[in-house]
């Protein structure tokens, strides 16, 4: 199946996709670049939750609890900028889930963690 070959790249592409779209929007206050990081960062949450549902992390591991904690920010993000319009959700919240992809990037997954 193809939702299998999701890579973090996916989704961390997508969110920066759509950070870049919430930056255009605050220098050019245009309808579709809110409506384009929208859909992008519906997107990157979506391949975020196949990725985890597929590789199931063990929030244990500090890849998986990255993982997971960028999610949660990631759906916190999404829900804040279609409820609240006007304020620039995405300018202060996606960066900090990049950031926690990029250090999940640093502590790749271990299959034989002994505890």
């Amino acid at each position: 199946m193809f939702l299998q070959g999701i890579t973090q790249l996916c989704f961390a592409a997508s969110y920066l996709l759509a950070l870049g779209l919430e930056l255009t929007r605050t220098v050019w206050p245009r309808p579709w670049p809110r409506w384009l990081g929208l859909a992008f960062g519906a997107v990157g949450l979506f391949a975020h939750t196949v990725y985890l549902l597929f590789r199931a992390p063990s929030v244990a591991t500090p890849w998986g609890s990255l993982l997971l904690l960028s999610w949660v920010l990631a759906v916190f993000y999404l829900y804040g900028a279609l409820h609240h319009r006007k304020q620039a959700w995405a300018i202060f919240v996606l960066p900090i889930v990049l950031i926690l992809i990029g250090l999940s990037v640093v502590f790749p997954e271990s299959h034989n963690q002994s505890f």
